[in-house]
């Protein structure tokens, strides 16, 4: 059954993919303009849509948008965070300004769905070797690497299954804008 702008409901995502018959996530993605969908699929679906009367809701847009980004992050990955020394989580013999951005590095993870474990060197024997073996096989695709003075300390790692960031101590207290 097709329809006018003007002549009755608004389709659903499931009757325009029936019409275009293709998925109704492909509508979906394609309605919203997803890469993930092939440009031609998308003009296709939107001309159909078009076709019959489809018109997107700005209400059910926003309240989409609102509950996004209420929800709490779902669980994406563990991340690693590799120490240059040896210390244990809330160890008190740490500078403060280190145990804070040890914390703040973790609240950041968690905020977007990471967890954060952190791994030193001298637990698996000074050998980055190992230590790349072991989150390989714990699944860690990427490193957080604090406080590492050269290169050379951490050779042996297999960087091309990393996406790695590194943190810096400096000496100053002051606070920046980076």
């Amino acid at each position: 059954m097709q329809r006018g702008a003007d002549s009755g409901p608004i389709p659903t995502i499931r009757e325009i993919a029936a019409a275009c018959g293709v998925n109704h996530s492909t509508v979906s993605r394609a309605l919203s303009n997803s890469t993930l969908v092939s440009a031609a699929t998308r003009e296709r679906i939107h001309a159909r849509a078009r076709e019959m009367g489809w018109r997107p809701n700005p209400l059910a847009s926003a309240y989409q948008a609102h509950l996004r980004s209420t929800r709490q992050p779902s669980y994406h990955a563990t991340m690693g965070l590799v120490f240059d020394r040896a210390f244990r989580p809330g160890e008190t013999k740490l500078p403060e300004s280190i145990q804070s951005q040890l914390r703040a590095a973790r609240r950041r993870a968690e905020s977007h769905g990471y967890k954060l474990h952190f791994h030193h060197l001298q637990a698996h024997d000074a050998n980055p070797a190992q230590l790349s073996k072991i989150l390989v096989a714990r699944n860690i695709p990427g490193i957080i690497l604090h406080g590492f003075g050269q290169s050379s300390d951490l050779q042996g790692m297999d960087w091309d299954q990393f996406a790695v960031v590194e943190m810096k101590n400096y000496i100053m207290g002051q606070r920046f804008h980076r």
